[in-house]
């Protein structure tokens, strides 16, 4: 029975992740856009230790709240599709619309920054989006 659920989960975690892929592929790998995909890519593998280099290194209970997030729409069947990039300069506003079958979209907005060359999930920026308290 426990070998059953294992592979089960793991099936899951592939087409999730595929179907994530997909989406994203349409992308830019390294633009603001690519800091949201390899966060999204890494909760839906359960990569930790990479959504929190995806979020700038902010580990804490804010990026995980947020991961927690993305967890829950995958799960869901949500594909993310970044439908907007608002803003110019290092500090970016991503509209993402989260589509799920067999016709609901929410749009959530996430906060996206860059050091350097690499743009990273703004994660206490995200959570301010989100209303939350930080």
């Amino acid at each position: 029975m426990r070998g059953s659920t294992t592979i089960t989960g793991i099936l899951t975690s592939v087409v999730l992740a595929t179907m994530t892929i997909a989406v994203f592929s349409r992308n830019q790998f390294n633009g603001p856009e690519g800091a949201l995909r390899r966060f999204v890519l890494a909760v839906a593998k359960g990569d930790h230790a990479k959504a929190i280099e995806a979020g700038a290194n902010e580990a804490g209970p804010v990026l995980d709240q947020l991961a927690a997030e993305v967890f829950l729409n995958l799960r869901a069947r949500g594909v993310y599709e970044v439908v907007e990039i608002l803003g110019e300069g290092d500090r970016r506003i991503a509209v993402v619309d989260v589509r799920f079958p067999p016709n609901r979209v929410d749009r959530t907005l996430w906060a996206l920054g860059k050091v350097g060359r690499r743009w990273y999930v703004d994660v206490v920026g995200s959570a301010r989006l989100r209303g939350w308290p930080v």
